[in-house]
């Protein structure tokens, strides 16, 4: 019989269940992240731009 970690599997349901509700939807997903940023009042998601020296550099940080 295979163990399974109950707080691993709280994550896998609460991410399918946000998947579902965003049909599944990439763009819808993201859209959603950043409604709910603007009704927290914090900046929780960041992007950082990197130019395309940076981008390799970081890419191969992460090979």
């Amino acid at each position: 019989m295979k163990w399974i970690d109950p707080i691993v599997q709280e994550v896998r349901t609460a991410r399918e269940k946000l998947w579902k509700e965003c049909n599944y939807d990439l763009d819808q997903f993201c859209a959603r992240l950043r409604d709910k940023q603007i009704s927290h009042g914090l900046q929780i998601v960041t992007k950082t731009e990197l130019s395309g020296k940076q981008h390799i550099t970081a890419n191969k940080r992460l090979r």
